[in-house]
């Protein structure tokens, strides 16, 4: 229903561009806005008004066309950033056809994509395995998640590391390491989400288990990392995406970062034994669903950052890679964006997975 939304939303005529609700009319490229950087171009969008008032039209990573006043595509380019009534893109080649004062159209490129990912992400769901079972037991059954009780030695070597933490936290981080299903980690804005999460990875690196770390966005997984580098070995963190879509400071994470010193059957051998052995690995959910990793490793836990955020069939193949997951957020703050109006009447879209489970698990929940 969202392809179809999107694919009607770009079938108007050129002549309705100024009418369409995913193109701003009027859009300035000013001189200072276009350098070169090496093979290609920055460029700087500016209109008088705010250039996108409700903050859904254009994000960082977005594909845009450029139109000519005479409907002519000028050039295919890439979101940096969206400010208030400024929008860096940059653009491939030659950046010729942009003039000072020139006034642009900017169409958002859509692709089925996503949206294939996510049926073919649907269509695993229905597979008869262990994993799978468990899985629609959990979500669809809505079966009460199951809990262990832990050794003592583990408690008591994990002490030191939960100490730092608050009650409410301490017990968060507890509850997720007793889980064998899942657990959630709900709390508002400020209230100490990323650094539970920086302790329960912690104790779970302690503890001898492995950790798929995910969310819908790279600045979130990111903003995680940065906190987390300050205490686990560097050499135990591998952040799976493009360099370019990746914190500057964090670069050295990537597997081409810690490859690029190498070559030949030593490049070949290192990168098998980084991608089987290292046990905190950090991906998009987009991610996970395209990276051969993830069809033959399985992590002791996944901790989805944000998971209010993300649609359901975009979230299963990282919670299907792991023995247990967690989800974090608050549904009261970010929930999915779907554009289509129709969608949003249907109960698949507008009771997100996330809000149900809180519903009816109230013993996996804790509350920052």
């Amino acid at each position: 229903m969202e392809w179809r939304y999107a694919t009607e939303r770009n079938s108007f005529d050129k002549e309705n561009l100024y009418k369409r609700k995913n193109s701003i009319p009027n859009v300035m490229v000013t001189l200072h806005s276009i350098r070169q950087q090496g093979n290609r171009a920055i460029i700087t969008f500016q209109r008088e008004g705010v250039i996108d008032e409700q903050n859904e039209l254009f994000m960082k990573g977005d594909l845009l066309l450029v139109f000519s006043k005479e409907s002519e595509m000028i050039a295919v380019a890439s979101v940096i950033s969206v400010k208030e009534k400024f929008i860096d893109v940059t653009v491939n080649g030659n950046n010729s056809s942009f003039v000072v004062g020139k006034t642009c159209f900017l169409e958002r490129h859509e692709t089925s994509f996503k949206y294939t990912l996510n049926l073919g992400n649907l269509i695993a769901l229905m597979v008869d395995d262990k994993q799978m079972s468990k899985i629609r037991s959990l979500i669809i059954d809505i079966r009460p998640p199951e809990f262990s009780k832990m050794k003592k030695e583990d408690i008591i070597g994990i002490a030191e590391i939960v100490r730092q933490l608050n009650c409410d936290q301490a017990r968060a981080v507890v509850k997720s390491l007793m889980s064998n299903d899942y657990a959630i980690i709900e709390g508002f804005p400020g209230s100490g989400k990323t650094s539970t999460l920086v302790v329960l990875i912690r104790c779970l690196i302690y503890l001898g288990r492995t950790v798929l770390v995910t969310s819908h966005t790279h600045s979130a997984i990111d903003n995680l990392l940065s906190k987390l580098i300050e205490y686990i070995d560097e050499n135990n963190i591998l952040r799976l995406g493009q360099q370019t879509s990746v914190k500057k400071s964090l670069q050295h994470l990537t597997l081409e970062a810690k490859l690029s010193k190498h070559t030949g059957t030593e490049k070949a051998s290192l990168m098998q034994r980084i991608l089987k052995e290292t046990p905190i690995v950090a991906c998009t959910c987009l991610g996970v669903s395209t990276n051969l990793l993830f069809s033959y490793r399985r992590f002791s836990m996944t901790v989805v950052d944000e998971a209010s955020l993300v649609l359901e069939p975009t979230i299963l193949p990282a919670i299907a890679a792991s023995d247990s997951f967690i989800l974090v957020g608050d549904y009261r703050q970010l929930t999915p964006l779907v554009c289509s109006k129709q969608a949003r009447y249907f109960f698949f879209f507008f009771l997100h997975s996330f809000q149900i489970l809180i519903q009816i698990s109230n013993g996996a929940i804790t509350r920052n």
